[in-house]
């Protein structure tokens, strides 16, 4: 991984962690390693193992396409999400028409419509709490 790839994690590493209002002896702690090993993660200087990015997620929420590649690759994955399920309803009611000559595709449409707006609005909302929740205590 190049050093500015690390260093770009440690920043949003560093993020998680003020988020949540930590030291960074409390974080490291909290993911069971080592201070200077947690410290080398968030200057960039060492490489983040596979296993720490799977505990951020189950643990705090932590999305790792954002942890990895930032907020402009997770919203181009939501966007890739909604493009293949708006292709799926298309499909769907392209099969519907051929088999029986109607059409649910305005109810599919309404359900997918509703779901992606329910979406981005609980992203707001995250957004303006961050990319992390606290863990229950």
């Amino acid at each position: 991984m190049t050093s500015t790839i690390k260093r770009e994690i440690g920043r949003r590493l560093a993020d998680v962690r003020r988020r949540l209002d930590l030291s960074q002896a409390e974080f490291a702690a909290k993911l069971d390693v080592p201070m200077h090993t947690y410290r080398n993660w968030e200057r960039g200087l060492r490489d983040v193992p596979l296993q720490i990015v799977e505990n951020l997620n189950q643990n705090f929420r932590v999305d790792p396409l954002w942890l990895i590649c930032g907020e402009a690759a997770a919203r181009r994955r939501r966007s890739a999400m909604a493009d293949y399920l708006f292709d799926a309803v298309e499909q769907a009611d392209e099969a519907d028409r051929e088999s029986d000559g109607t059409s649910r595709s305005k109810f599919t449409r309404s359900v997918v419509k509703t779901f992606f707006e329910s979406w981005d609005q609980a992203e707001s909302a995250r957004s303006a709490e961050g990319p992390v929740a606290k863990p229950a205590e």
